[in-house]
């Protein structure tokens, strides 16, 4: 029979696998082994745990990211420009054009036909740009032909910035970038006073006419130089002397008929109704005066009288009293056949145009009545100002004090339906 100690040591023993006695006193007991299959359990359910609760750390931090940056795009992107309050038969005339060359200078369009001619900084108060001197020089005489004041312009040979100043400028033209803009043509012929009328609406603060842009061949030797002269116009990309640093309310050009108008018609319309282009038809009723200036400008341009330079416009009346001492012959033979080819490529020109938005002018109505240059501006919708021009008219008075031949021609142009033209009269 065990003892009652033993017999507690089997029953311990039983319990916890093993039971070793050391002396009577001392009992060692081992701890029971576990099962490893649970243990694995414990682990795995503990592993995936960690597991699920990563993945849903990290689910939100996507969720949140994906927001942040959808939020940032909705507040970089640039919202569009309206044309509200307008009548709807009007939105397709108003545009936002969006320069690519204009820089806070304002001459960049300028600059880009000198790029090759850098030799130092040409400034416009703090505003510099790389240019040459002598471009710098053509520069500061095209910029002050157009602003009756500006800042001073100088030319640095070096850096003006090497001495740690900041060079900089604001740019005007950021804060017209939802202005509403109106793109018209002045479409002419030679000598039918549209580069006097030019000079009246480019004294509106908010009207930049660019003149003859298309007088030089090699601009419209097809039509797709013509249309890429006209897309840099009306995207405030070409700069000249008419642009202005005050917003643009209407840009356009003088472009006369001979000038690829007649040759590219149909294209020129398309592009017009596509673009919303304005077209302003300047003529002149008395077309015999227009053939004398058109001599008188032609002998002028190889004469060369005003101190051998050759001015298709002067600014003071000795100029004009200068070029108009000279009498051109006219060929009283050609007279009646020119006078009608005239008529007939005006009439051409009204047809070519009828379906484009415009408005029919004649230079002896400006004159005589100048409520017309009103309707030009609520034409183009512009703010009302009054418009002035310092041009001097040079050949004004009767036509028989301006005609060398001027016996010939009364006998050929009397008993013609252009005999009106003879006593015809107006100043400027």
């Amino acid at each position: 029979m065990l003892p009652p100690f033993s017999l507690y040591c089997f029953f311990i023993g039983r319990m916890a696998d093993e039971i070793c006695f050391f002396n009577k006193d001392t009992l060692i007991v081992k701890a029971p082994k576990r099962s490893p299959l649970a243990l694995r359990m414990v682990v795995l359910l503990f592993a995936l745990a960690c597991g699920v609760y990563i993945c849903l750390i990290c689910l939100r931090q996507t969720r949140f990211n994906d927001k942040i940056r959808f939020l940032n795009v909705r507040v970089i992107e640039e919202q569009p420009c309206s044309a509200s309050g307008m009548k709807n038969l009007e939105i397709p005339n108003v545009h936002f054009p969006k320069p690519k060359t204009f820089s806070s200078c304002g001459f960049d369009g300028f600059l880009k036909r000198k790029v090759d001619a850098t030799r130092g900084w040409c400034c416009v108060a703090l505003c510099c740009t790389p240019l040459s001197r002598s471009d710098c020089s053509d520069l500061i005489s095209a910029i002050n032909g157009s602003r009756s004041s500006i800042a001073e312009m100088r030319f640095e040979p070096s850096d003006p910035r090497s001495d740690g100043s900041e060079v900089h400028s604001s740019n005007p033209k950021e804060e017209c970038g939802c202005n509403p803009v109106r793109f018209f043509a002045i479409l002419s012929m030679q000598r039918s006073g549209s580069g006097w009328f030019e000079t009246l609406l480019n004294s509106h603060m908010n009207v930049s006419s660019n003149g003859e842009i298309l007088g030089a061949k090699e601009r419209r030797s097809n039509v797709s130089t013509i249309i890429d002269m006209l897309d840099k116009v009306y995207n405030l990309d070409f700069f000249t002397s008419a642009s202005k640093n005050e917003c643009s309310a209407a840009v356009g050009f003088k472009w006369m008929l001979n000038q690829g108008v007649m040759q590219h018609h149909k294209e020129i319309v398309q592009y017009f109704n596509k673009r919303g282009v304005s077209a302003i038809f300047l003529f002149r009723r008395n077309q015999l005066r227009r053939m004398i200036s058109l001599l008188a400008n032609s002998y002028d341009s190889q004469a060369k009288i005003l101190n051998g330079t050759h001015k298709s416009h002067v600014h003071s009346s000795r100029e004009a009293q200068i070029l108009a001492n000279y009498k051109p012959k006219v060929n009283a033979t050609l007279l009646i056949h020119n006078l009608k080819e005239a008529e007939k490529t005006i009439a051409k020109a009204l047809e070519y145009f009828k379906c484009t938005r415009k408005i029919v002018l004649y230079y002896e109505d400006i004159v005589s009545n100048r409520t017309k240059l009103v309707d030009v501006q609520e034409f183009l919708r512009l703010p009302y100002r009054e418009l002035t021009s310092s041009q001097v008219k040079i050949h004004s008075g009767p036509l028989s004090k301006q005609i060398e031949n001027w016996g010939d021609i009364q006998k050929a142009i009397t008993g013609t339906p252009y005999e009106s033209f003879l006593n015809q009269d107006y100043q400027l």
